[in-house]
Order: C-alpha cells, then sequence, then structure tokens
C-alpha cells in the first residue's frame, strides 16, 4: 500500500458511450477488412433481426433501381448481458472498494511526480454478440461460412485480430490540480508535458480537453455457426440464405482512477471520451525519437534525429467529408516546417504514407488527406503526432 503518511483516493469513471463504439468499430472492421461485399451503404446495421428484416421491407416499400444488385446485408446484435471476465476479470484490484492498492504496483501511472501519482484501474468485462449475414446465393453462404471458420480456427478459440485505441478525458480537477503541502509549503500545479496527454476537442462536449490514450487488445471466440435460412424471397427482395455466428468477446476498460497524495481532492468526475479508433497492426504508441534521412541545403544526405513533441486528435466531422471533393481538408493544430518539425499521422489501419495517402497545402497549415486511398468516414480518429528536429 501507499506510505503510511500518503493517502489514496479512488474515482469510478464514466463510461460513456465505449462500449456502443466499440461495436460500431468492430462491425466496421469486420467489413472493411473480412468481407469488403459489406462495406457498401445500408449493408451494415447494428440492431436486432426484427429491426433489420423491418428496414429491410421499409426499403422494398420504397422502392428500389431494379437493375442494382441485391448486396449482402450484416447485422451485430449486441446483447445488454455483459459481466466481469472469469479470465482475470474478477481480481480484487479491478474495483476501487476491494484492493486497489495493489493496481499502484501492475500499472504504470499516467502521472508521477515527487509527491503525486496517478494510475488508472481497468476492469476486465465479456459479453456475446450475434452477427446476422443475409448472403445472396448458396455459393456466397458457403464461401462466407467456410471464411469466418478459417479467421476463428474453428468453435471456441480465441483470436486477437486488433487494438481498440480509446482515450480517457481527464477532469480539470485533475489536470488543473493544485498540490499544496502545508508542512514544506510547496505548491505547484501539475505538469502534463511529456506524459502523453493532449489538449483536443471533444465533439460531445464540444469542449477543449486534455486526454490521454490508452489501448487495448480485445479477444474473440466463435461460439456457434449455424444456417439460419429462411424462405423470404419475392417481392420483399430480402435474401434467402442467412448464416447465424455467435461471438463471445473479452475486453479491459478503464474504470477507475487512483491518486496518491498527501494532500486529497475532494471531488473528481471523469469519463472515457465515445471516440475510438481500431487498429489491425498495432498499438499506436509513438516512439521517443526515431531517425531518418535529410538532404541539407548543400544538398548533403545526413541522418537526422527527431524527438517526440506532440500529441493531437482529430475526429472526422461531417463538415471534413464535404469540404473537398478530392481530399478531406484538415487545418493543422500547428505549423509543419520540414526543417525544424516532423509530423506522423496514424488511422484505423496504422500509419498513413505521406504523398500516398496525404500531402500538405502549400503553406504548410492543412493537411490533405485522399478520399480515393483513404477510406475515412464520419466519426473515425486521427492521432497527428509532431516530432522536434533534434537540437533545434
Amino acid at each position: 500500500m501507499a506510505d503510511i503518511d500518503k493517502k489514496e483516493r479512488y474515482h469510478y469513471l464514466f463510461v460513456h458511450n465505449l462500449l456502443g463504439k466499440f461495436f460500431e468499430e468492430l462491425l466496421d472492421f469486420i467489413a472493411t477488412n473480412w468481407y469488403e461485399r459489406f462495406t457498401t451503404k445500408g449493408s451494415r446495421v447494428i440492431g436486432t433481426y426484427a429491426k433489420t428484416v423491418q428496414l429491410l421491407e421499409d426499403a422494398a416499400r420504397l422502392g428500389r433501381e431494379q437493375d442494382q444488385p441485391n448486396l449482402p446485408i450484416i447485422t451485430l446484435n449486441p446483447s445488454g448481458d455483459f459481466l466481469p471476465s472469469e479470465d482475470g476479470g474478477k481480481f480484487f484490484w479491478r474495483y476501487p472498494n476491494l484492493e486497489p492498492g495493489i493496481n499502484l504496483r501492475l500499472n504504470e501511472p499516467i502521472y508521477e511526480d515527487g509527491n503525486v501519482r496517478i494510475v488508472v484501474g481497468f476492469g476486465r468485462y465479456y459479453g456475446e454478440i450475434e452477427l446476422i449475414m443475409w448472403l445472396n446465393s448458396v455459393y456466397e453462404f458457403l464461401d462466407v461460412r467456410l471464411l469466418f471458420i478459417q479467421l476463428f480456427g474453428g468453435l471456441e478459440r480465441y483470436i486477437y485480430p486488433f487494438w481498440f485505441d480509446s482515450f480517457i478525458v481527464l477532469p480539470s480537477e485533475l489536470y488543473l490540480y493544485q498540490y499544496s503541502n502545508s508542512v514544506t509549503g510547496q505548491s505547484y500545479t501539475l505538469n502534463w508535458a511529456g506524459t502523453g496527454a493532449t489538449n483536443t476537442l471533444i465533439l460531445s462536449t464540444n469542449q477543449q480537453e486534455y486526454v490521454y490514450p490508452v489501448s487495448t487488445k480485445p479477444r474473440f471466440k466463435l461460439t456457434s455457426i449455424s444456417d439460419g435460412s429462411t424462405k423470404y424471397g419475392g417481392p420483399d427482395k430480402i435474401s434467402e440464405w442467412r448464416l447465424n455466428l455467435s461471438i463471445v468477446y473479452d475486453l479491459e476498460i478503464p474504470t477507475y482512477l487512483i491518486l496518491q497524495t498527501d494532500y486529497l481532492v475532494e471531488t473528481i468526475k471523469a469519463e472515457i471520451a465515445s471516440s475510438a479508433i481500431i487498429t489491425e497492426t498495432e498499438e499506436i504508441n509513438a516512439p521517443d525519437s526515431y531517425t531518418t534521412q535529410l538532404i541539407d541545403e548543400t544538398g548533403v544526405t545526413q541522418e537526422q534525429t527527431f524527438i517526440f513533441y506532440k500529441r493531437y486528435y482529430h475526429t472526422i466531422s461531417s463538415s471534413d467529408m464535404t469540404s473537398n471533393q478530392t481530399y478531406i481538408v484538415i487545418s493543422l493544430p500547428e505549423l509543419v516546417d520540414s526543417q525544424t518539425m516532423a509530423l506522423r499521422v496514424f488511422g484505423k489501419w496504422g500509419e498513413l504514407a505521406p504523398y500516398d495517402h496525404y500531402i500538405f497545402s502549400q503553406d504548410q497549415t492543412q493537411l490533405l488527406l485522399s478520399k480515393q486511398y483513404v477510406p475515412l468516414k464520419e466519426g473515425d480518429v486521427l492521432i497527428l503526432i509532431y516530432y522536434t528536429k533534434e537540437g533545434s
């Protein structure tokens, strides 16, 4: 536990739309990476079987172009029944009213100095989702069934297909926290520079907030796969071949904060931001520095080291999507000077490549993302990581 002269206080986090965003991103991941015929508009639904059938019947009643293909549809039906995971989810240190002090030794702090230490506690939860796929022929039915068996390695086998990245919105009571010691006379405000916390606009609150990134790698297993085909057909144009899958997920989410200090904060309100992304490759964790080749003013190629400076988040909005026919135009929070500053951009599939995926405007104040090569949508999150040239 803590030193005898220090106090600990634990605060639950309000998990704001985290699971809802998780389901949405999971469905997008399946459609984008596993079976691309689900990527067309209107081919993905989060809801029940009955809701999807109603949507299909409404679409048929309102009419459609008869020469358009009857594309497959996927529905993710989330269950509201989720509980602490049997695999590590019931440890006492996962709960602030049991043994949270153990967490001080298990997790690295998000902030630490000589007087204050802040650690995030994680809960581990599992639940079940149902995937319902309406397919257009027995051949597609057989192909998709085989595909998902191959992806999961059969039944009852866990897979780890992606990272799920979100961030904690730090309450103002934390990032503006004034430490004061009446004995030593020491007093200061916490310095969050260099901790990974950044100031960004949160769309759900329309306010500038400090956020701290967190990443977790959920696991999934296929528990059942069955033929749910029923003869609908006819004028409703509902596909008669249906594949039903039951999938169990196991996910760690931040659930409380530990503030360890000799001076108590009376009230803290915190939440998990609703914005999140999925990456297929690896955790988006910027290196402290990297080395690259640059051509100097004399035309000589030299190695140059760049050091981590700042991290920003940008959530794609509807105005971003419609601002330009060719590019998604994003105003940069800081100027990019190729001689002293570098910028690396990450999206849901990992790092984006300059010139292939994006370019800068002539005045270096805007980032232009190619709509042809970067299939982003409203609500996706980009991470902009700035580096400064060593010695500048």
